[in-house]
């Protein structure tokens, strides 16, 4: 991504790109996400050491001491999200609770595998865009990047970071596994469930008590995801839907739209100006 200058604050979210130097120790009431676009850097969190390069990402609870060090003379390159305690508590708590269990000081950094593993880099390359844009819908698109950030650090620290998986996380893991092997085809709750033996109503109540998403959002937003980076790519969005799992563009319009804020081939000028 070629580095600009963006900051946007939306009142519960606030995103900014910045040079990362060293602070004094700090503690804050919002969840706080940063991940280093060039460059190097340290982080302190509650005395635990973290030495942070290119694609790193580290993320702060509320109430965790830390402070940033930088190296020397080098810059440290960044992008930087706080996002309000209270406002995640309400949206997505199932998160915001499994966050709460992690030791503090401990499991703060995700080294950059595990990040592009659950695609970190297209989801802050979309939050830096909506940062920039000027077009309506850009701040509801830029919260939406941002839960779709969280979420993804909540998916980590249930497979990535815990010591022996429950089988409740190993059903949630062969769901988004499913979605994500069949994005470009049909996906539904029959297809789901015969996937993995289990009763439809369990699997949505089970999806959206441990992801703060129904099955049905989660789709859209992997599938408007992709499209995006499609598109972003240089494929013309009349191309794009069909990779995406959209069987005409008019459905395929109105999910752009209504996750976005704007539609595809306005997006695709977006991209092209950029």
């Amino acid at each position: 991504m070629r580095y600009h200058e963006a900051e946007r604050h939306t009142g519960d979210i606030f995103y900014s790109s910045l040079v990362s130097r060293s602070s004094g120790l700090a503690v804050h009431d919002d969840y706080e996400i940063f991940r280093v676009a060039r460059g190097r850097c340290g982080c302190i969190v509650e005395g635990s050491e973290y030495e942070l390069a290119a694609g790193d990402v580290i993320f702060i609870l509320p109430g965790e001491r830390h402070m940033t060090e930088a190296h020397g003379s080098d810059k440290c390159y960044g992008q930087l999200v706080r996002i309000g305690r209270g406002y995640l508590a309400h949206t997505i708590p199932d998160v915001t609770d499994a966050a709460a269990e992690k030791p503090a000081g401990e499991m703060n950094c995700i080294p950059v595998g595990i990040a592009r593993k659950y695609g970190f880099d297209a989801i802050f390359e979309q939050l830096h865009g909506y940062a920039l844009s000027d077009r309506r819908g850009a701040e509801t698109s830029l919260r939406l990047c941002s839960l779709m950030l969280v979420s993804k650090i909540g998916e980590i620290l249930r497979y990535e970071y815990s010591p022996g998986e429950l089988p409740i996380k190993k059903n949630i893991k062969k769901i988004t596994d499913y979605i994500a092997e069949n994005i470009s085809g049909t996906i539904n709750l029959d297809g789901i469930a015969n996937h993995l033996y289990l009763d439809k109503s369990y699997i949505c109540r089970l999806f959206k008590h441990e992801t703060g998403l129904t099955i049905n959002n989660y789709i859209n937003i992997s599938r408007i995801s992709l499209a995006k980076q499609l598109i972003a790519e240089g494929m013309s969005p009349r191309d794009a839907y069909t990779r995406c799992g959209y069987n005409d563009y008019s459905t395929f319009y109105r999910a752009f739209r209504r996750c976005a804020g704007i539609g595809p081939e306005e997006f695709r000028r977006s991209c092209e100006d950029d």
